[in-house]
């Protein structure tokens, strides 16, 4: 006597379940893998805007000691506009007033066209690394865009006689598109344009410090 053996197989509802699972876990990885992605990518140009914004904190407060005049030995005017590369930007008021509330507008400095002034002056215009561009680079590699703006505290222009040193609080932005995007960087005032096509628009780091006069 003869027995057949049977195999039992799948039916057609527990394969399009099983495959359903697998779907959804697949979305589940992808999902995660997308954030992950996103994440170090947000994280690795904050990290870049912020020490590109260190890097101007400390130019303008480098820029800040040829701010020499007036001092208690020299009643001459104020050399802030002058001697110094960045600071002749504020909004000067009456000699004697602090100019509290005067803001200067967000400024964008000029781009550098050579690598000579670049080594002197610096420049507001990045790359994804943080490496700063000459003015024919930032079409093609600017991703960080560096503006900065002064706030007198303190007038200098006191004379010899009522000598305090001047005191001016400046802030320092780095913008960034939110897209991970290509931004103009034109010297000049206000927000740079934000380019067709980019809802989001920018993103920002922001920097607060003061600087005070070297008098000698």
């Amino acid at each position: 006597m003869s027995h057949r053996s049977r195999s039992r197989g799948y039916t057609a509802i527990e394969v399009l379940v099983a495959l359903t699972l697998f779907a959804v876990g697949t979305a589940g990885v992808l999902s995660l893998q997308r954030a992950s992605i996103v994440g170090s990518s947000d994280a690795r140009r904050n990290d870049v805007a912020t020490a590109v914004g260190a890097e101007w904190i400390e130019r303008l407060r480098q820029d800040s000691l040829a701010w020499t005049l007036p001092s208690s030995q020299n009643s001459a005017v104020s050399n802030h506009a002058t001697a110094t590369k960045l600071l002749g930007v504020v909004v000067d008021g009456p000699a004697g007033t602090s100019d509290a509330g005067a803001d200067t507008p967000w400024v964008t400095a000029a781009l550098p066209g050579d690598a000579t002034t670049l080594l002197d002056r610096g420049s507001p215009a990045y790359d994804l690394v943080g490496r700063p561009l000459q003015m024919g680079e930032v079409a093609t590699e600017g991703s960080f865009c560096v503006q900065y703006r002064l706030q007198w505290v303190v007038s200098q222009n006191l004379g010899a006689v009522n000598f305090q040193a001047g005191l001016m609080r400046a802030e320092v932005r780095v913008l960034y598109m939110a897209s991970g995007g290509r931004i103009g960087c034109t010297a000049g005032t206000g927000d740079p344009t934000v380019p067709a096509g980019f809802p989001n628009g920018f993103r920002s780091i922001h920097f607060t410090t003061m600087l005070r006069s070297n008098p000698t």
